[in-house]
């Protein structure tokens, strides 16, 4: 990368977008892409973001909120890295909504302030949108659920599935 004139930082960026490309694909090579970045740069703070990826491939929740966490450490304002820390914290309601639903709720208010953070940072990151948006339907807040969604919806609405549209249209209409 270097010797194709790209500066330490740019290389750096190039492997963490490469390691995403590779993330669902092949997560050694991912792994190794993520490596690379640091190896170029390791000031990148998307780096973590991509560390964070690889323990929530691998299912390790724990460790990729670690990861998440060292990056945020360094820069607190990364929406990329907020919303992926937030999918961690909505993993944890899914899994104890049925057992546990007072400490399932904690988890989901967790995600929201997360996320409300990260869209302070950047209010047009649909993946940000899409996720409060569910978080809200989750919670019965219809009002705050459709203002996410709508404002996903106009951006391109990108991440927003079927299944969701029917979900907050029978949760939400005449709300």
């Amino acid at each position: 990368m270097l010797s194709k004139g790209y500066t330490r930082r740019k290389a750096s960026e190039e492997f963490v977008d490469l390691g995403f490309k590779y993330l669902y694909k092949d997560i050694k090579t991912a792994m190794y892409r993520f490596n690379q970045a640091y190896l170029m740069d390791s000031t990148n703070i998307d780096i973590y973001w991509g560390y964070g990826g690889v323990y929530m491939v691998l299912g390790d929740i724990e460790r990729a909120k670690e990861e998440y966490q060292i990056g945020l450490n360094k820069d607190d304002r990364n929406s990329e890295i907020l919303t992926d820390l937030s999918t961690c914290y909505m993993i944890e309601f899914y899994n104890l909504s049925q057992t546990e639903p007072e400490k399932a709720n904690m988890k989901l208010d967790t995600a929201i302030v997360i996320l409300t953070k990260a869209y302070k940072v950047d209010k047009k990151n649909q993946n940000t949108l899409f996720k409060i948006s569910a978080c809200y339907l989750n919670r019965k807040v219809c009002s705050n659920a459709l203002k996410y969604y709508n404002v996903c919806l106009k951006l391109g609405g990108d991440p927003i599935t079927e299944e969701y549209k029917v979900a907050i249209k029978k949760s939400c209409d005449n709300k």
